[in-house]
C-alpha cells in the first residue's frame, strides 16, 4: 500500500507541475487536439504566444476538448477575454475587457446548447 501511495503521489507531481504544451505543436483532427509525441488526445495545459514573446492565450484540454478557463491577451499583454468550456462546450461566465483594461461585458453559456445571455 505504501508504494502504491507513494507512486500515486510521485505521478500526481509529475502531472500537475508539467509545463504547458505549445498550442502551435498540438494536432488537431475532427476538432479535437493531439499530443505531437503520443498521437494521444491531449490533457493537460496549452498556451499561445504572439511574435516578440507576448501570451496570447492559456487555457487547458481534457481528452482533446477545451476544460476549464481560457484566458486571452492582447498583442500589448492585456487581458482581452476569458471563456469557460465544460467537454469542449462554451458553459459558464465568459467575461470581455476593453483597450483601457476595464471589464466591458460579461455573457454567461450553458453546455450543451451554446445559449447565452447578458
Amino acid at each position: 500500500m505504501k508504494r502504491y501511495t507513494i507512486g500515486l503521489i510521485t505521478l500526481l507531481l509529475i502531472v500537475g507541475c508539467s509545463k504547458p504544451i505549445n498550442d502551435e505543436t498540438l494536432i488537431e483532427k475532427d476538432g479535437l487536439k493531439y499530443h505531437p509525441d503520443t498521437k494521444e488526445l491531449y490533457t493537460g495545459k496549452t498556451t499561445k504566444n504572439i511574435l516578440g514573446g507576448t501570451k496570447e492565450f492559456e487555457g487547458s484540454y481534457e481528452d482533446g476538448k477545451k476544460d476549464g478557463l481560457w484566458t486571452y491577451w492582447d498583442h500589448k499583454g492585456q487581458k482581452s477575454k476569458e471563456e469557460t468550456f465544460k467537454n469542449g462546450k462554451e458553459d459558464g461566465l465568459w467575461a470581455y475587457w476593453d483597450h483601457k483594461g476595464q471589464k466591458s461585458r460579461e455573457e454567461t453559456w450553458k453546455a450543451p446548447s451554446g445559449s447565452w445571455g447578458p
